[in-house]
Formats: C-alpha cells, structure tokens, sequence
C-alpha cells in the first residue's frame, strides 16, 4: 500500500484480501486507483481534476464489499465508471458506480470542438475548407461525414452518435447493470450535450 492510500484511504484487514502472494488483488486495484487519481492529481487538465472519493469508499473493506455486489465486477476488462449514471458527477460513491466495458466507459470521450470554434463532435479541416464528424459504430467501424456546413455537420453527429449508443447499450444489454441499459438506451439529445459539457475531453485534429 502506498504512503499516499494511507493518507486518503484506510486498507484495513477483514474478510476481502488486499493482497496475494505481495501482488494486490484487482479489489485493491480498483480502490487504490480511484484514490490515486482523485487525490494525486497535479494536472489541472486532467479529466480528474476536482474529482474526489465518497467517505463511503475510504475503507478498503467497505468498498471491496460494495464492489463484489455489483454487476460485471468480476469481468476483467471491466472499469469503474462514476458519472454514466449521473453526468457531470466528479465523485466515486456508491450510488453512482458501476463497472462498465472499455466501449461504454469511453463513450463520451472525445468530440471537442477544435481551435476553430466548431460545434461538438465537428472538426474543421483548413486544407480542405470543410466541415468532418468521424464516429466509431458499436463494431467499432469508423463512420465519416463531410458537409460545407458545420451545422449540417453537428445534427448528424448528434443523431448518429445517440444511434450508436443506443447498439452499444443493446450490444451489452445482458452483461451491464440494466440502469446503465436504460441510461444509454433511452439517451435523448440534450443529455448527450449536457455529458459532453461536463466532462472534459480530448481532441486531435
């Protein structure tokens, strides 16, 4: 356990194991990264940046006990997410987490309107004097729209990117927690802006 999880997290002894053969168990993982990146953060820019742990996750104990509850926690691929449930949210509690796919926990990542000023999701090619949406499907196939009119641009990223996620819930549907089905399958528009708004992104033109 590190100098910095003794400071902002109490791994205390009881019925789930921290550690094995002195390698940390994925519970251990899991906790002690949360914590990392809430409270050893030094990038303002991070998408963690004002991010913090509910009480209610300090102890290793409570939070590996909340965790063996929850759907998909045993699926190794899995991540926990803390704001598909509720956007915006810069805590980890138990209200709001679930364990999600890398495809749903990456959902609304990226599509940051470019140096250019540009809509959400629509980047400005110079050497073209165009407009560009590119989005990844559910199979992760890359799907491309060109238009003269940035406009035109947003409203098929806006109503493709809710297709998409709508396939990637159904896509899931009997691996996730259902809220997370019904969150993503019955996205509506200004939910899709509100995630975007509040969640900071990354973008390369």
């Amino acid at each position: 356990m590190s100098n910095l999880t003794r400071k902002f997290g109490v791994c205390s002894v009881g019925k789930h194991v921290a550690c094995v053969n002195k390698k940390a168990t994925k519970a251990h993982k899991v906790w002690e990264g949360m914590i990392q990146r809430c409270y050893h953060n030094t990038d303002k820019n991070s998408v963690y940046w004002g991010c913090e742990v509910d009480s209610r996750f300090y102890d290793f104990q409570d939070f590996a006990e909340w965790r063996v509850n929850q759907v998909g926690f045993d699926t190794e691929t899995f991540e926990i997410d803390k704001d598909i449930l509720a956007e915006g949210r810069k805590l980890y509690s138990p209200d709001h987490c679930v364990f999600v796919p890398p495809q749903i926990n990456s959902i609304f990542t990226g599509h940051r309107p470019s140096i250019y000023n540009t809509p959400l999701g629509v980047s400005y090619i110079k050497r073209e004097d165009t407009y560009r949406v590119t989005l990844r499907d559910e199979n992760g196939n890359t799907v491309t729209f060109r238009s003269k009119d940035a406009d035109e641009c947003f409203r098929f990223f806006v109503i493709n990117k809710i297709t998409i996620i709508k396939a990637i819930a159904l896509k899931w549907r009997d691996q996730i927690d259902v809220r997370v089905y019904e969150k993503l399958y019955n996205i509506t528009e200004s939910q899709i802006l509100d995630y975007f708004k509040n969640k900071p992104q990354t973008h390369k033109q």
